[in-house]
């Protein structure tokens, strides 16, 4: 499948691990080609690496930069000498970090919640449209949503109750003391 194709190349790009690649094409619904809430995780990162390094992250853009290319960059003007992992790691450990900050003010798994009108059905023009998956194939339920949160949780290693990072993640990143 040629879209199933870009998305591996996109993946590559990125610096998605090749061991998170079968997850990422394990869809909620499998009409759905990809899982949406697990790929979130790694799309995040890789516009944090982008960010943190100055680079532009609007589509048009990001396609020319890659995991390797972003890493050179960042050694090349810090002169230190860091990994690809080290690269993803770090951009990795921002979003756990933020997400201890918003635990601490008391943020949970039920404020991590897509907004009701979305599931509600939109009148345009004479058309009723639901909000679908990317294909165009999938209606988006509260239930799809909020397995979608599980994926995500899961793939970043978070508490699926809570929403809370787990100790073992905690402790990967080295982020004990901001618990």
């Amino acid at each position: 499948d040629h879209s199933i194709e870009q998305f591996k190349i996109h993946f590559k790009r990125m610096g998605i691990p090749e061991s998170a690649t079968n997850r990422l094409f394990s869809p909620v619904k499998k009409e759905m080609g990809v899982n949406i809430g697990r790929l979130t995780r790694y799309s995040e990162d890789w516009y944090t690496i982008l960010t943190n390094l100055g680079l532009c992250a609007r589509a048009q853009m990001n396609r020319f930069w890659g995991i390797e290319m972003t890493t050179a960059f960042y050694n090349a003007v810090t002169g230190f000498d860091i990994s690809i992992e080290e690269m993803r790691k770090g951009a990795e450990r921002t979003w756990n970090l933020l997400k201890i900050l918003n635990v601490k003010e008391g943020f949970s798994r039920k404020d991590d919640q897509f907004p009701k009108e979305w599931f509600k059905p939109l009148k345009y023009g004479n058309a009723i449209l639901d909000m679908k998956d990317f294909t165009g194939t999938t209606k988006i339920t509260p239930e799809i949503a909020n397995s979608l949160i599980d994926d995500y949780y899961d793939e970043r290693g978070w508490n699926n109750i809570d929403g809370s990072p787990t100790a073992e993640k905690i402790k990967e990143l080295g982020l004990e003391k901001f618990v």
